[in-house]
């Protein structure tokens, strides 16, 4: 469209931190308001960043102002749309499909005139140009709404007014992709955006331009931004000082050495906030959703919610983007261009350990793993950062480890026992043939302390069955072939002796002894007529979880003529069918070749070096308080929401590192190895501060 008259109101901005009444005059230093006379109008912007009464759904637990930084208002967008009084009865419902009229941009300053430009805001100059038809009279006398961005630099030419065909809609404003959320350098200029349109103080983000236009007659008009970034904290629990924690009775201990925020969304927010029109159980396809509108969130039995929306929210389906072959196959949002899902510390990895060195790489502040554990306790730091992230939700049935965000603990944990071979003391039957519990090294201490590293284990089987090593496991599964009285003092010897008749345990397939210096192998003086023919060999009731006896049992037939009347197992080469046959591998060496190796990968043993273990939380935006069941807006991360993170208790063993990520997995199966305290603020504050690992 031609533009007949391009009209320029003068805008007199005045951005308050924290108390948004008390201003300096917009006429002081001389000026008298006389710049800009004719076909032009004056308004006055005040843009409130703190948190007004809102619903539950909104408040959380509480509000905090912040620090100086992240309320700081360095530059303004204002974008104004005719407000019809017939077509929205309630001002803080914004319509989608009403045209945006004007534009503007300012940078903003501190005041001069105040002492305290934190508590009396900033001051700025605006020229917001309008597109209409018949120049000033065509605005005189009408009211806009006008909603503020703020510190993303001057967006207005995103967006070209006047094209009758094509109109610059708010549905144009609310669905502009913001791609950063801050100045990451100087840790300030955090981007935001209106919130709402009114307040319950007669407050509100709309102008009337009077008839005429002085000095002393400058309409006013509130904007609330909230910022679209969320804050992630942790502080120690008050019981657990220093990151430690006791696990259990028996006395073992954990040390939470780091953590990293997981599946950081990055891609991109709305730049207007929106939400379900209703609140319900699950988001349909279908749902309809209302800009700026409050969370709503039903109380009573956690089954309702309002379902919050960032642009990827809807194609977030498990199956699609996490097939069982490949991917991920992210989903993409526009067109012009398309911008695919990306998230910061994707859990997608071949381990556990792989993820957290991948993590110890990065260089971005909000990616990086964070120290935890101190060797100073006193030098712990209440609040500290974790990260600040962007919005992510999703539907109830695909809150799955592929999409929700999380911590990622890594931690130090001191078994005080582990289950060893028996070989203390040879005059009895289980010597070197049974295991049992046992101090470790640190277990033994007077009073262990965490300083140092903690013992090496593996686990097998049942989670909590902690082995001294890989010896213990298959000493262990070897002695199962009896009944357990025979190692437990609970029989004669001789009945002992009569029980283990026909078998074969650790003391003689995979013992090692010394002799004049010598380490030696006691299988090798095995003698393997007898052996072939015993119980352990012929019945296949052992459960082999390394392959060694299935190795064994490939190796020693019939067809092997290395096999004599009297060999030893020194002496007998494995099946070949020429001349180049090797020895026979001892149980230890076995380990090291390729079927053995293949064997320990499908296992299911895990090895936990120096205590190395891992423990995933994730982040509840609403918590339903049931670990069996997933609730609306259960597993969410929402902008200008501060969760603060707090471990109050480890319930068992974390992962290992060699444990495998399923990004399809849900957040909540109903087990919590960790309570963790979560408080969701002026910033609205989410508690997550009862975690249990």
């Amino acid at each position: 469209m031609k533009l007949r008259n391009s009209l320029w109101a003068f805008a007199l901005a005045f951005v308050a931190v924290s108390c948004s009444d008390d201003f300096e005059n917009p006429n002081k230093n001389g000026n008298q308001g006389n710049e800009a006379n004719g076909e032009t109008a004056k308004m006055k912007v005040i843009i409130n960043t703190e948190m007004t009464t809102k619903t539950h759904g909104e408040e959380g637990d509480g509000d905090e102002k912040g620090t100086f930084e992240e309320s700081e208002v360095k530059n303004l967008n204002v974008f104004l749309f005719e407000y019809d009084a017939t077509a929205a009865a309630n001002k803080n419902i914004l319509n989608e499909e009403a045209v945006i009229v004007a534009k503007g941009y300012a940078t903003v300053s501190n005041t001069t005139d105040s002492d305290h430009p934190s508590d009396h805001g900033y001051q700025a100059s605006i020229e917001v140009k309008f597109e209409e038809k018949d120049g000033a009279a065509d605005f005189s006398g009408k009211t806009y709404g006008v909603i503020a961005v703020v510190n993303t630099g001057n967006i207005t030419d995103e967006f070209t007014l006047g094209d009758e065909q094509n109109p610059v809609k708010i549905s144009n404003l609310a669905n502009y992709l913001q791609t950063n959320l801050y100045n990451s350098t100087n840790k300030n200029e955090f981007v935001m955006s209106s919130h709402m349109m009114k307040d319950t103080d007669t407050h509100e983000s709309y102008v009337t331009f009077p008839e005429v236009t002085n000095a002393q007659d400058v309409p006013t008009a509130y904007v609330f931004v909230e910022r679209l970034a969320a804050k992630i904290r942790i502080s120690e629990y008050s019981d657990a000082e220093n990151f430690v924690y006791t696990v259990g009775s028996a006395g073992d201990k954990v040390r939470l050495d780091n953590v990293a925020i997981i599946n950081q969304l990055t891609s991109g927010s709305y730049l207007l906030k929106r939400a379900t029109k209703d609140a319900m159980d699950e988001l349909a396809t279908d749902s309809e959703y209302q800009l700026l509108i409050d969370e709503k969130y039903d109380e009573s039995n956690g089954t309702k919610a309002r379902f919050v929306l960032d642009p990827w929210t809807s194609d977030k389906i498990a199956t699609t983007v996490f097939p069982e072959t490949g991917g991920p196959v992210w989903p993409t949002f526009g067109t012009t261009p398309s911008t695919n899902l990306k998230y910061g510390n994707h859990i997608k990895a071949d381990s556990y350990g792989a993820l957290f060195e991948s993590i110890k790489g990065t260089n971005d502040d909000n990616l990086k793993a964070k120290t935890l554990y101190s060797e100073d306790a006193d030098e712990q730091q209440e609040n500290l950062l974790l990260a600040y992230t962007m919005e992510n939700t999703t539907d109830v049935a695909n809150s799955k480890n592929g999409f929700s965000t999380g911590a990622l603990f890594k931690g130090s944990y001191y078994a005080k026992q582990v289950m060893d071979i028996l070989k203390d003391d040879n005059s009895k039957p289980g010597y070197y043939r049974s295991v049992k519990p046992v101090d470790t090294k640190w277990g033994k201490e007077t009073t262990p302390t965490v300083e140092n590293n903690a013992p090496t284990f593996y686990t097998y089987g049942i989670p909590e069955l902690k082995y001294a090593s890989l010896d213990a496991i298959f000493a262990y599964a070897l002695a199962k072939q009896v009944p357990e009285k025979v190692f437990e003092n609970e029989t004669s010897e001789e009945e002992a002796i009569k029980l283990m008749e026909g078998f074969y345990f650790f003391d003689k397939l995979g013992n090692t002894y010394t002799d004049n210096g010598q380490t030696k192998e006691a299988i090798d003086t095995l003698h393997i007529a007898t052996f072939m023919n015993s119980k352990t060999f012929l019945s296949k009731t052992v459960d082999d979880m390394f392959g060694y006896l299935a190795y064994l049992r490939k190796h020693l037939t019939e067809d092997n003529t290395s096999i004599t009347k009297e060999v030893v197992f020194a002496d007998v080469k494995e099946l070949s069918d020429d001349d180049s046959a090797e020895n026979l591998k001892t149980f230890s060496e076995y380990l090291k070749s390729d079927m053995g190796k293949e064997y320990y990968k499908k296992s299911g043993i895990k090895s936990y070096e120096n205590g190395e273990c891992y423990y995933l939380y994730w982040i509840r935006h609403e918590d339903n308080k049931k670990n069996n069941v997933m609730g609306p807006m259960e597993f969410a991360i929402v902008r200008n929401n501060i969760y603060d993170l707090a471990v109050s208790g480890i319930s068992g063993l974390g992962l290992s590192g060699a444990d495998v990520p399923d990004p399809d997995a849900p957040d909540e199966d109903g087990e919590a190895k960790m309570n963790v305290v979560v408080k969701v603020k002026n910033w609205v504050v989410r508690k997550n501060t009862d975690i249990i690992l």
